[in-house]
């Protein structure tokens, strides 16, 4: 009995993948960064936690601020805090 010869399949795996995609690693980050924000954290306090520090280097953590997800969360924070700031205002401006 002679055997079965078997097909060889190579799988090609495209070496550019890792470059235009986020680890996950980075996505866990950025998806916690995001949930502590919305929560109310200023995202100054969120970027010196402990999670973030201790997962990530000082060139990690700028590139996790080029994310688009954390682009928009930054931009809600900012608009947030300015249509406080306006309305506080109002209110001083009121009371005079």
């Amino acid at each position: 009995m002679h055997p079965i010869p078997r097909a060889i399949t190579f799988t090609f795996k495209n070496p550019f993948t890792g470059l235009f995609s986020a680890s996950r690693q980075e996505q866990h980050l950025t998806l916690y960064i995001l949930r502590e924000v919305r929560r109310g954290r200023p995202l100054s306090d969120v970027l010196a936690d402990p999670y973030v520090l201790n997962r990530t280097t000082e060139e990690q953590r700028k590139r996790l601020l080029d994310r688009p997800e954390l682009i928009e969360a930054i931009g809600e924070e900012a608009i947030a805090n300015l249509r406080t700031a306006v309305d506080s205002a109002r209110v001083a401006a009121g009371a005079q």
